[in-house]
C-alpha cells in the first residue's frame, strides 16, 4: 500500500512540474501569504456578492462543524470564523477575478465571430442577388 502511495505522489508531482498548476498553485499561496490581494481586482458588484457568500458559507460552516463537535466556546468560533472566512474570501475573489478577465476574452471572441459571420452572409447575399439578377438578364 505505501508503495502505491509513493507511486501516485511521484506521478502527480510529475504532473504538476510538467504543467503550469505548480505556479498557479505557488502563485495562490503567495497572494494568501502576503495578503497583497486586499484591493481585489473585481468590480465592485462582484465584490459585494463575494462578500456576502464568503459570509454566508464562513458562518454556515462553523455552526455546522462547531455544531457537529458540541463545542460552542465564543472565542474559538470567532478566530476559526476569521480564518474560514479569509481563505473563501481569497478564494472567491482569485476565481471571480479569473472569471472576470476571461470574460471579456470570451465576450471579445463572440462580437467579433457575430460580426465576421454577419459580413459574410451579407457578402454572399450581395453576390447571390447579383448573380441573379445577371441570369435573368441572359434569359
Amino acid at each position: 500500500m505505501k508503495k502505491i502511495l509513493v507511486l501516485v505522489t511521484v506521478i502527480l508531482l510529475a504532473i504538476l512540474f510538467r504543467t503550469d498548476l505548480l505556479s498557479y498553485l505557488f502563485e495562490f499561496i503567495t497572494s494568501l501569504l502576503v495578503l497583497d490581494n486586499t484591493k481585489p481586482d473585481v468590480s465592485i458588484i462582484s465584490e459585494v456578492i463575494i462578500s456576502i457568500i464568503t459570509y454566508a458559507f464562513s458562518f454556515e460552516i462553523v455552526g455546522i462543524v462547531f455544531g457537529l463537535i458540541g463545542c460552542h466556546e465564543r472565542n474559538l468560533m470567532k478566530l476559526s470564523y476569521w480564518i474560514i472566512s479569509v481563505i473563501v474570501g481569497f478564494l472567491m475573489n482569485h476565481l471571480v477575478r479569473i472569471i472576470e478577465s476571461y470574460a471579456f476574452y470570451l465576450l471579445v471572441t463572440v462580437v467579433s465571430t457575430g460580426t465576421l459571420a454577419c459580413i459574410i452572409s451579407i457578402i454572399v447575399k450581395v453576390i447571390r442577388s447579383e448573380n441573379m439578377i445577371s441570369e435573368k438578364k441572359e434569359l
